[in-house]
């Protein structure tokens, strides 16, 4: 099946640019600025939030396939409820693993993973390739540097 999303990377289907220019909130504190470290997660208006990408390229990945390009965006506050203890955390990831495979062509991404554990990084989850390829690097790139780059400025000013 060919897709007219086929063809692009998951790096340049997020509307990162726009994004960072909008935002004029603080980074939160607890979220580290630095990308590739196992607490950073996409935070929009102060508000850290875990995104999914979904689009009609998912052909062997149901659990990301839909009718058009779509993001969704899940406050980190959602998943506190679910994820709240090791216990619920390991039966909700549990749960969620068994259904995939009978739901899914590809295997379960190696992808998906903890948030804040050593080897997991959150932006390798928001856009699972079907051929469990790891994506070319964070979708939000842009927006932290320019986030990063506002902060260095007022340091600097200051």
């Amino acid at each position: 099946m060919t897709s007219k999303y086929s063809a692009l990377s998951s790096r340049n289907m997020f509307p990162s640019d726009q994004l960072a220019r909008i935002d004029k909130s603080p980074w939160p504190a607890q979220i580290p600025e630095q990308i590739d470290h196992p607490m950073w997660e996409f935070s929009f208006a102060g508000e850290p939030i875990f995104v999914v990408c979904t689009t009609p390229a998912h052909v062997m990945r149901q659990s990301r396939r839909s009718s058009s390009f779509m993001l969704t965006f899940q406050p980190r506050w959602v998943f506190e409820k679910i994820l709240g203890t090791e216990k619920a955390a390991n039966a909700a990831f549990a749960e969620v693993r068994k259904r995939l495979i009978p739901y899914d062509s590809a295997t379960p991404s190696p992808h998906l993973g903890r948030y804040g554990t050593a080897d997991g990084r959150e932006y390798q989850q928001y856009f699972l390739h079907d051929d469990n390829q790891a994506a070319g690097g964070c979708p939000f790139a842009k927006l932290a540097q320019a986030k990063t780059s506002h902060i260095e400025d007022k340091e600097q000013a200051a």
